[in-house]
């Protein structure tokens, strides 16, 4: 996404990349372990409650439309 997105803008992978960051509100990027502890959680009992949910697991990256 990040080179398409570049490509099409002009600007460079470094730049783009920069842009993207700006709405990263924790300022981190989940690890694959705590992704794949999500999806255990929500394959498991305690997770039943979260039947038809969406659960983002961006680390609070703000979507600006």
């Amino acid at each position: 996404m990040i080179s398409d997105f570049s490509q099409h803008l002009g600007i460079s992978q470094e730049e783009m990349t920069s842009q993207y960051k700006k709405f990263d509100i924790l300022r981190s990027v989940p690890t694959l372990k705590q992704v794949a502890e999500t999806a255990v959680f929500l394959a498991s009992e305690n997770g039943v409650l979260f039947n038809s949910h969406i659960v983002d697991v961006d680390c609070g990256k703000l979507n600006v439309l």
